[in-house]
Parts: C-alpha cells; sequence; structure tokens
C-alpha cells in the first residue's frame, strides 16, 4: 500500500493513496452533468490492424465536447458538499475544454466564474466560454503565466482556483471514463488503452483505475511533439519544464506536469510516446471517416499514437485496444489551414 504525503488544493490538505483513489473512483457520481458515452468499435481500423479498436467517445459529451466535464463535476459536486464554501465564485486557468466544462456546470449551481487563458488561446473556444457566460481574461504566452495569474486574481476576490489537472478532485472525475470503459467491454481484457497527456489528469486516472482491475494492461500516455513534458520528466525522475508549445495540439500543450500527476504517473504508466502532426492528421481524418467527427488534435492523438504502436507490437485478432476521443473543439483553420 503507498502512503504520500500531505497535498494542499484549494487550501485542503488531502493524503491520497492509490487504493483511496480507486475507492473513490468506484463510487463518484458524475450523472448530474455527464453522460455516459459509447465505447465504439472502429471497424475498418480494426480489419486493418488486425486487432479490435475501440474508441471512447467523449467528444459525445453534451455542450462541451470533452471529458473534461468528467473531472469537472465532480470537483463541483464536492465543493457543493462543503458548507463552509460560500464565496461562490470560481477561478479557471485553462486553455479552452476545462472553463468550458467549469461555466456549463456552474451556471445551474450558482457559481461566477472568471477564466484566465493565455493570450494564444483559438478564438473558438475564447468565444464559446464567453457565449456561455463566463468571465474571460486573456493572460500569458504560455499556460503556466496564465496560471499564475489566475491564481493571484483567486487570492485577490477570496475565490476558489478550480486547477485543470493537479489536484485530486478532478482525478476522480476523470476516472469514471475508465471505469465504463472497463464496465462496457464486460471486464474483458484490455491489451493496451492510449491517454493522451496534457497536465495528466486523465493519464493518472486511467492508470489508477485501470492497474487496479487489469494489471496486466498496458497504460500508454501519449504527447504532442514538442510538449513531452511528462515523458521528458518520466525520464529525468523530476518534473521538468519543456518549451516551445503548440497551438495546434493546445489541449495538451503545457510546460509543467502536475506534482500529483507526475507521481501517480511515474508509479503506473507504461510508456509515453510522441506523435507529431502529421501522425494526428491522419487520425483526424481516419476517425473523420468513421464517425464523420470533426476530433481536435489532442482528442485525435490516442489513435495517431496506436497506428504508431501497431507496427512494433505483436497483437492477434483477439486483442483488444482502446483510444480515447477526448474532445470535437476542433479549430479547422488551425487543422486543415482553411481560410
Amino acid at each position: 500500500m503507498l502512503f504520500y504525503p500531505v497535498l494542499m488544493f484549494g487550501g485542503c490538505p488531502k493524503i491520497m493513496e492509490f487504493n483511496e483513489y480507486f475507492k473513490l473512483i468506484l463510487e463518484a457520481d458524475v450523472s448530474r452533468f455527464v453522460r455516459r458515452t459509447p465505447l465504439d468499435l472502429l471497424c475498418t481500423t480494426s480489419d486493418r490492424l488486425g486487432f479490435h479498436v475501440f474508441s471512447k467517445r467523449d467528444d459525445l459529451q453534451p455542450t462541451v465536447y470533452s471529458f473534461k466535464i468528467r473531472g469537472v463535476a465532480y470537483k463541483l459536486s464536492q465543493l457543493c458538499n462543503q458548507q463552509k464554501i460560500t464565496n461562490l465564485a470560481l477561478v479557471v486557468p485553462s486553455t479552452g475544454n476545462h472553463a468550458i466544462s467549469v461555466v456549463h456546470c456552474a451556471r445551474s449551481l450558482g457559481y461566477k466564474v472568471t477564466v484566465v487563458m493565455p493570450t494564444c488561446t483559438s478564438d473558438i473556444k475564447v468565444n464559446k466560454v464567453s457565449s456561455m457566460g463566463g468571465e474571460v481574461i486573456l493572460s500569458g504566452d504560455s499556460c503556466s503565466e496564465s496560471c499564475a495569474a489566475a491564481e493571484e486574481i483567486a487570492l485577490k476576490i477570496k475565490a476558489t482556483l478550480v486547477h485543470p489537472y493537479d489536484d485530486p478532485d478532478i482525478i476522480v472525475g476523470h476516472g469514471t471514463m475508465a471505469r465504463e470503459i472497463v464496465e462496457q467491454l464486460y471486464y474483458q481484457q484490455i491489451k493496451a488503452i492510449f491517454v493522451p497527456i496534457g497536465g495528466g489528469a486523465l493519464a493518472s486516472s486511467v492508470a489508477l483505475y485501470i492497474k487496479k482491475v487489469m494489471p496486466k494492461t498496458k497504460v500508454i500516455g501519449v504527447q504532442y511533439h514538442g510538449c513531452d513534458s511528462m515523458r521528458r520528466s518520466l525520464q529525468e525522475g523530476k518534473i521538468v519544464s519543456h518549451k516551445p508549445l503548440s497551438t495546434f495540439a493546445s489541449a495538451i500543450s503545457t510546460e509543467y506536469v502536475g506534482k500529483e500527476t507526475f507521481r501517480i504517473c511515474r508509479e503506473l504508466l507504461d510508456d509515453v510516446v510522441v506523435v507529431r502532426k502529421e501522425e494526428v492528421i491522419d487520425a483526424i481524418k481516419e476517425f473523420y471517416r468513421h464517425c464523420r467527427v470533426v476530433l481536435e488534435p489532442a482528442g485525435a492523438a490516442s489513435l495517431a499514437a496506436l497506428g504508431q504502436w501497431s507496427k512494433t507490437s505483436t497483437s492477434n485478432k483477439t486483442d483488444n485496444v482502446v483510444t480515447l476521443a477526448c474532445g470535437a473543439n476542433a479549430d479547422l483553420n488551425s487543422i486543415f489551414n482553411v481560410y
């Protein structure tokens, strides 16, 4: 049993152990805001590669079109359960999908939301947050700079900071995706699951759940070329920053991974692979042929990594491999240079 030191999130100390995470993921109820999304068999891809390729369709989450709604739904449910929370103000550092999710959930809970985004954030995400009622502040040229600005604002107005990834509640909420995948496959063995990594919350949550119920399953993180801070941190045994960052795959473009997510991934992740723009675009096109949906680059990274992995892995026709369609808030100008 692994125990870890006290962590501070939003002023509240938490001691989180892997078994406790697993228990919370089993019990987590995010149904107020989260749809149980399909697990689709990608038939053409499966036939081409010679094994079963599934896609978890969190691009179909209503309104937000992103898995981010899972962690946010759980986080806000925990805030609502804390009677001492009297200031209904939230400050959210985000490149887009996390903010969209917070604003969507907060509207029905009575929270006022201030969103701090890097200046390079795509117009589609800035406009969506604004149209949903969030106050948007563009600050900083990077995620770390906008996060620092958000922390200052939260302290100034005595609001609750809702961090996009370095928060146990966010990790627990995201874990409901892995829980659904296992249930939808009726607990059949999964050979590998590919998980995009930005700050690392989704990869942490998937690894925490999958490694408990299916220890032999390979949990493989996926990062975009030039944004592989988790891979480099795991190689060096400490959190390291990495620049330059990408506006193409902005949802998984972070200079630093979280302290908590690094700790979890260091123990449970099997590998991290890096994909390039050409591979991601090919995956977006392949997914569109299957589902008639244009994924955002971060949402297609998982499928892009599968193509790379399949060239060196030994698989048979009964193997199950899972990819995650994480988001569909695509900026077509960025992807296809459409003007």
